[in-house]
């Protein structure tokens, strides 16, 4: 989805989530591996290399899987930290596996991204915004009442009325209680 945003030449200003590990918290994540496109590589945090990744489709994800060697793993020093003890029921057959998206170079760009002025300028306005856009679901925006483009903009049109009504009315009755010592701004 940022690919194709990004070809519209617009600037996405979406947080990246955190990607936990699903074993347990105190875990090493994806994130604290390196990943090297270019060579195709994984660096895990004892500086062991796997390689030869496998293409890995699961559900709507699509990745990278890269496979520890079991050996390795049983006698790194970050064991602990890397994944969880073995079972009695549950035997591990390999070593730590991690899955990098396909589209990792568009996640870093937005992490990079995510930490510039200018997204955290954008993130703070989305507060404002997003109430906004809650409030015309409530008035039926989530699905279009009618068929063809310019019935779904007359309703969309209609619901942005109401809702801007709404919110000069309220600002009105504010700013008549308040009295006219303090005067609330129309524009806020």
């Amino acid at each position: 989805m940022r690919e194709e945003i990004a070809k519209r030449g617009i600037v996405a200003h979406i947080p990246v989530a955190p990607a936990p590990n699903a074993q347990g918290i105190d875990l090493y994540t994806v994130d604290d591996f390196t990943f090297d496109p270019e060579h195709q590589s994984l660096t895990c945090p004892a500086r062991q290399v796997a390689t030869n990744p496998r293409r890995d489709k699961f559900q709507s994800r699509d990745s990278y899987k890269f496979v520890f060697s079991r050996i390795i793993c049983r006698d790194c020093p970050l064991y602990a930290r890397c994944q969880s003890r073995p079972s009695d029921e549950h035997r591990r057959h390999t070593g730590r596996a991690v899955s990098v998206s396909i589209y990792w170079k568009t996640s870093q760009a937005a992490k990079k991204h995510a930490e510039t002025e200018e997204f955290k300028e954008a993130y703070r306005r989305r507060g404002r915004i997003e109430p906004k856009i809650w409030e015309m679901t409530y008035h039926g925006q989530r699905r279009c009442r009618y068929r063809g483009d310019e019935r779904n903009q007359s309703q969309l049109l209609i619901t942005v009325a109401v809702v801007n009504g709404k919110r000069l009315t309220r600002l009105l009755r504010q700013r008549s209680e308040s009295g006219a010592s303090q005067r609330v701004p129309l524009a806020a």
